[in-house]
């Protein structure tokens, strides 16, 4: 029997320097191994990623959707629900593989390729990944990081004119 997954609405979501994540509903996993109490558990451990999302604990988020993820190892927004957490503890690393994991379960979630891009923006350490950074936390009225980003494309190559115009 196929299983749809669940799509988020934007009521659904949070977004944070371009991280989203996802508070849960129907939850199915890659393989559609829906095993009824797995699942309402899973489904609750992602509601809590969520909520401790929402609030700004992080590590509580991201500990949450590893327990969801014991119950479905496959489930594609638990995996999202991480990489977001990762992405806001700054552990792009992390928030890279977390996001490609989701992808790989479900490769049309969209929430999970753009925490794959913010990580891979935070991961490229080269005066172009700079300038990119500069120029989101400028569209988000985070002007100090801007500066920051732009100060640190400028310390790599000096001469930059698009750091200078920053």
């Amino acid at each position: 029997m196929a299983r749809d997954f669940f799509v988020p609405s934007l009521r659904g979501m949070k977004m944070l320097a371009g991280i989203a994540i996802c508070r849960g509903g129907p939850v199915t996993s890659a393989a559609g191994d829906n095993h009824g109490n797995q699942t309402a558990f899973a489904d609750t451990y992602l509601a809590a990623s969520y909520e401790a999302w929402q609030q700004g604990r992080f590590s509580g988020s991201s500990a949450a959707a590893r327990e969801a993820l014991k119950l479905q190892p496959g489930l594609a927004l638990a995996w999202n629900n991480m990489a977001a957490s990762y992405n806001a503890l700054g552990l792009f690393d992390d928030g890279m593989r977390s996001a490609q994991e989701a992808g790989r379960l479900q490769p049309d979630f969209a929430l999970a390729k753009n925490n794959l891009e913010w990580a891979k923006v935070n991961l490229d350490s080269t005066p172009e990944g700079y300038i990119t950074r500069s120029l989101i936390y400028f569209q988000q009225g985070k002007y100090g990081e801007s500066l920051k980003a732009a100060q640190a494309a400028l310390h790599l190559r000096p001469d930059y004119a698009e750091a200078w115009k920053i």
